[in-house]
């Protein structure tokens, strides 16, 4: 039996701070778990994070959900920087 998880993140919003979180995300990107992938683009002004995962041992569940966890959060502070450069 196999298993495989997805998860669409969508980024609506002005198009250049879209730009930038995609960017911002990529290095991060590249230290995923070999079992996950990751994949952004930006098109029509929206952004999409598409993370997939074939599961082989139920460990990947975890690792999945702790990568979706790392790539929310370093979008969290991307808007938080991006906002304080905005603001000054």
């Amino acid at each position: 039996m196999t298993l495989e998880l997805e998860l669409d993140i969508i980024l609506v919003g002005e198009s250049r701070i879209i730009n930038s979180l995609i960017e911002s995300i990529k290095p991060d990107n590249l230290l995923a778990p070999e079992s996950i992938s990751i994949s952004e683009k930006v098109s029509d002004g929206n952004g999409l994070i598409a993370i997939k995962l074939k599961v082989k041992d139920p460990k990947d569940i975890l690792r999945f959900r702790n990568t979706v966890d790392d790539i929310l959060e370093h979008l969290i502070i991307g808007l938080k920087v991006l906002k304080s450069v905005k603001d000054n």
